[in-house]
């Protein structure tokens, strides 16, 4: 290897070679646009929202956009006309409810286009008026899912008729909305109830979503979403439960008489008269001298032991020893328990 003095030497910074230059590799750049048109855009929009009010508060403004525009692009034509200016406004209830009564009517030209398209055609041609309701379900495929429903159209939407004309109930629960069963709408619709509901049941859910509501096989779409939802899972989860451990030797030995293994423990407090301590040997003499006699070794003899003294508790200790030793017997303190 050369010395450093052999190095070739840099004269000055590189010039800047030129984009002129016909070696310089020109950057090529391309560009790509998608379009996407009618239902299968809206579809995957409404497919985004995983809220009632979110998607409802979108779409209302989405419509106020639309107004906007409608307004602007008046307002060009006619310069002088000031009346139509822009909207800006928070969203109000009513923009809420119009949106509300779009999307519906989507969902149902989208589940049911050729009811809609009878039940529409009979209503242009103003025979709805004069048709009974038996004529107008006759209109309808016994097949169609909601034949049994005998619906109507009302402002675009389908609506169960029933015959509860003359309830005094809101208009809404009388003629109930329908809806499809597997729909994300309605979903998002029995997701609502369910919410405000405070994670109600599937009953309570029912009640509440039929106020407004006609959903085709709602019992299972209701039972359904409520499987999913983690919050009730969670909380009706079943509780962890304990591995029990082995049996002692002495809880299954069958060929002994009772009371040939004992336990000991202590409850109370209750205030008595103290006489001669012949507790255990009162014991022996009616249920016959034990083999063992266990304890939890629990906090109420910890606590006994220390307000006792010692000596006390050692002599105590060595005669029932002593006694149980002339008797063939054991006193054993097992572990100190968890309570």
């Amino acid at each position: 290897m050369k010395t450093e003095d052999h190095w070739p030497k840099c004269i000055g910074t590189l010039e800047r070679i030129s984009d002129e230059d016909p070696e310089v590799k020109k950057e090529a750049k391309a560009g790509g646009a998608s379009r996407k048109e009618g239902p299968e855009l809206v579809e995957e929009m409404i497919k985004l929202f995983s809220s009632w009010h979110k998607l409802k508060k979108f779409t209302a403004w989405v419509l106020r956009y639309k107004e906007n525009l409608r307004n602007c692009g008046e307002c060009l034509k006619n310069p002088q006309d000031q009346k139509k200016t822009k909207i800006a406004t928070p969203i109000l209830v009513k923009e809420m409810q119009v949106a509300e009564r779009d999307i519906l009517k989507y969902v149902q030209r989208k589940s049911f286009p050729e009811e809609m398209e009878i039940l529409k055609s009979k209503e242009t041609n103003n025979e709805m008026i004069c048709i009974q309701p038996q004529s107008r379900t006759k209109l309808i495929k016994k097949s169609s899912a909601i034949y049994k429903l005998d619906p109507r159209l009302v402002d675009g939407l389908l609506l169960v008729s029933g015959r509860l004309r003359s309830a005094l109930i809101p208009e809404s629960a009388k003629h109930q909305v329908i809806l499809p069963k597997d729909n994300h709408v309605s979903n998002l619709i029995i997701q609502y109830y369910h919410l405000a509901s405070v994670h109600s049941g599937r009953e309570h859910v029912l009640s509440l979503l039929q106020q407004r509501f006609w959903v085709i096989r709602a019992n299972s779409a209701v039972r359904r979403l409520l499987s999913r939802c983690f919050s009730c899972r969670r909380r009706q989860a079943p509780v962890a439960e304990q591995k029990m451990a082995h049996l002692p030797e002495d809880r299954v030995t069958a060929n002994k008489p009772p009371f040939t293994f004992v336990g000991l423990d202590f409850f109370g407090l209750f205030i008595a008269k103290r006489g001669r301590s012949e507790a255990l040997r009162r014991f022996i003499g009616r249920r016959e001298k034990p083999e063992q006699i266990r304890s939890d070794n629990g906090g109420n003899f910890v606590k006994g032991s220390k307000e006792t003294s010692n000596a006390i508790w050692e002599w105590n200790h060595q005669n029932i020893d002593a006694y149980l030793l002339q008797h063939e017997g054991i006193i054993t303190l097992e572990v100190k328990s968890a309570g």
